[in-house]
């Protein structure tokens, strides 16, 4: 897939030393041999051949981001799927013959055939050309990086720049910022195959690492990786997902292995282990997976919180943005992973059904050995206290949230909902997990991405718990409209078959009045709440 590092050791000896002797010229093209990476980064650099011409024939200056060729590019990425799929077959193959009652004339000969060759040259273990694939730096780092065309990265940084400031959502038909056949062409399509092949046999943690950089922070390829492999998993399950039922928001385009013809639900594998060695035991890979990718996401959360408190500095413009880009794409991708239609397909038999119970271990096993709902409820608490402080004082319909905070809300109300459903032990985790509040006057100058705002530490004595954060959560549904309805479905899953939460959601009481609105200063009136939580209507006067 690369070469290793003596051999790109003596690529670079070749470009600054001229050959001497015939023993030079051997060693050089040794080193000269045509990689994987290779092809890659070198057919991602061909540019069209004929040039623009106006109108009056005459040539003109070539725009740069119109004047690449990906076709070559996308032949190359296909013939790298065609060969990782050949030799996945292979493997099986080796697999079913080796659990196959030898036959005598076939062992005959094979002895004599194996007695022929030098012991240091037969392998021992067959070569896992999925592991190696998803573990060759140079080989992942070449697909991400030109896995869109230039001009498509350059259209939504733009459409991204325009589009940053908070908002309140519109009554109008949703229309996606950039036509979808303009940030993709054959290229992407081929290229994010090889990517979905190799993340399902449950190589993807493997990719994740590979794609890092030497610190801890976040690369840009590891964004591209999360961002492709989201599509994959939203694919997947709004396959599963009858019409109608889908219950996502902002629906990327379909990839090539859902517009294929003749594939269906039973025979799609799972973008994330349906490859896997463990054939018909989903669950050796699944929940390694899972949790690989919640202790992943964990880890990048850490860092993000680095960053926004100021404890940290960037490694390079915009590595909170990725940061929070990623959090985002991995939560989603567990939420959409542990979802109740993620074990039950539209026709899937009983037997099948049973077979796919490995979820609701995933669930147990996230909230056991994770801190993921904890940070989840802080992530919405920190957008909830950020969102009611900046918008205090407006009217419900004219509250805004930028769309940064509107996606990662939703992200981790959906995660809350899936990951404590049917599981009565991350349902009391919900319950008692404490979550602080935030008391600050907040700084209308400041970033959304970035602190809230300036904290007094004078805190409240209130106390206040997962659950409370995603009742809270509601309020914020007039600037993000799928918000309330995911939220409806964490607290029905939270007090399902849990009298303590059904309890705690009962007993809830006010607590303060929000504010002094415009309206109520122009009616003369003013809200007061008494220690019993009953709120009472009173004239300015009395």
């Amino acid at each position: 897939f690369s070469p290793t590092p003596d051999q790109v050791d003596g690529r670079m000896a070749g470009l600054i030393l001229e050959p001497r002797d015939s023993s030079s010229e051997t060693f050089m093209d040794e080193n000269e041999a045509i990689f994987w990476c290779d092809l890659l980064d070198a057919t991602a650099k061909v540019q069209k051949v004929d040039a623009p011409v106006d109108n009056n024939g005459k040539g003109k200056q070539p725009d740069a981001n119109n004047s690449e060729d990906r076709e070559a590019l996308a032949a190359v990425a296909a013939a790298l799927h065609n060969l990782l799929t050949s030799l996945e077959a292979g493997e099986s193959l080796l697999e079913e013959d080796d659990k196959m009652d030898p036959r005598e004339n076939a062992n005959h000969h094979k002895e004599e055939f194996i007695s022929e060759i030098e012991i240091e040259n037969c392998p021992t273990k067959h070569f896992d050309v999925g592991f190696e694939a998803a573990s060759n730096g140079p080989l992942m780092n070449a697909l991400l990086r030109n896995i869109l065309p230039a001009k498509a990265v350059l259209m939504q940084s733009k459409y991204e720049k325009e589009h940053t400031t908070a908002s309140t959502p519109k009554f109008k038909p949703s229309t996606p910022p950039v036509a979808a056949d303009k940030l993709s062409d054959s290229a992407t399509e081929w290229i994010s195959l090889v990517l979905e092949r190799l993340a399902s046999r449950g190589l993807l943690p493997q990719m994740f690492l590979t794609a890092g950089g030497a610190t801890d922070a976040v690369t840009p390829e590891q964004v591209v990786l999360a961002s492709c492999i989201r599509q994959a998993v939203d694919d997947y399950h709004s396959a599963l997902t009858p019409a109608g039922d889908a219950g996502g928001f902002g629906r990327r385009r379909l990839s090539i292995a859902v517009k294929t013809s003749g594939m269906s639900v039973t025979t799609r594998p799972h973008p994330l282990w349906g490859r896997a060695a463990h054939h018909g035991r989903d669950s050796r890979t699944a929940v390694p997976v899972l949790l690989a990718l919640a202790n992943e996401v964990e880890e990048v959360r850490l860092r993000a919180n680095a960053l926004r408190e100021g404890k940290s500095n960037e490694v390079y413009d915009g590595e909170l943005n990725c940061s929070i880009r990623i959090i985002d794409d991995i939560c989603d991708i567990l939420a959409q992973s542990l979802g109740r239609h993620a074990s039950s397909a539209a026709n899937a038999t009983d037997n099948q059904r049973n077979n796919l119970c490995f979820i609701a271990d995933s669930r147990s096993v996230l909230g056991r050995e994770t801190t993921l709902i904890s940070s989840c409820c802080k992530d919405l608490a920190r957008i909830l206290d950020t969102a009611l402080a900046r918008n205090s004082g407006r009217k419900a319909r004219e509250m805004e949230l930028s769309p940064q905070d509107q996606q990662t809300a939703i992200v981790m109300v959906r995660l809350i909902a899936n990951i404590t459903y049917q599981c009565r032990y991350n349902q009391d985790l919900l319950r008692i997990t404490p979550v602080p509040i935030a008391d600050f006057a907040y700084d209308t100058s400041a970033s959304p991405n970035n602190a809230a705002g300036t904290h007094s530490n004078a805190g409240l004595s209130i106390e206040r718990t997962g659950l409370h954060v995603v009742l809270s959560a509601t309020s914020l549904s007039p600037a993000c409209f799928t918000l309330r309805e995911w939220c409806i479905i964490a607290i029905r899953n939270a007090v399902e078959g849990n009298a303590a939460n059904a309890e705690t959601v009962r007993r809830l009481e006010g607590n303060e009045v929000m504010g002094d609105t415009p309206e109520l200063q122009r009616m003369g009136v003013k809200v007061e709440m008494d220690k019993k939580g009953n709120v009472h209507v009173k004239r300015r006067d009395s």
